[in-house]
């Protein structure tokens, strides 16, 4: 179930890391996403930092963590932002199992930033064919601090 936010947090209210990334910061004002709204999934998103970037400028955002401490803080962190027109959905799931069947493509933009390595070999395999499956022709996919792929590389 997608959800709205709630009011708005004060910085030393937000749980967990308080700031996205370095390089989702520079990437995403690099490839003007700040000027759309789209949908972005992020695999192993902790307490939502690096998408609470994409929510506060009308994206829809879905984060994928398997730590519920984790997930507990970035729903604290969306409950105190009141985005008007943007949605966000987290979901308990240890990749190593696969994706969840609530997840329905395509994503425009999809984050594994330090997250693959984190599992078995063969459950990456299988977690990156079913990513594929989320992905559009226009699909940006970040896997770490810096390597970005389009769905045809």
């Amino acid at each position: 179930e997608m959800r709205n936010g709630g009011s708005m947090i004060k910085l030393t209210e937000i749980r967990g890391l308080k700031y996205p990334d370095e390089f989702i910061t520079r990437y995403f004002f690099k490839k003007q996403f700040h000027k759309r709204c789209g949908r972005v999934l992020e695999l192993g998103c902790g307490n939502g930092n690096n998408l609470m970037l994409f929510y506060q400028h009308k994206w829809d955002v879905v984060g994928i963590d398997i730590n519920e401490e984790a997930l507990a803080d970035a729903e604290h962190n969306f409950r105190g932002i009141d985005q008007k027109g943007s949605r966000w959905m987290l979901l308990p799931l240890d990749l190593a199992q696969g994706l969840s069947n609530r997840l329905f493509g395509p994503f425009d933009v999809i984050l594994m930033p330090s997250v693959l390595y984190y599992i078995p070999r063969s459950a990456m395999i299988a977690c990156l064919a079913q990513v594929f499956n989320l992905l559009s022709t226009d699909t940006t996919v970040v896997t770490g601090n810096d390597k970005v792929y389009q769905k045809w590389q």
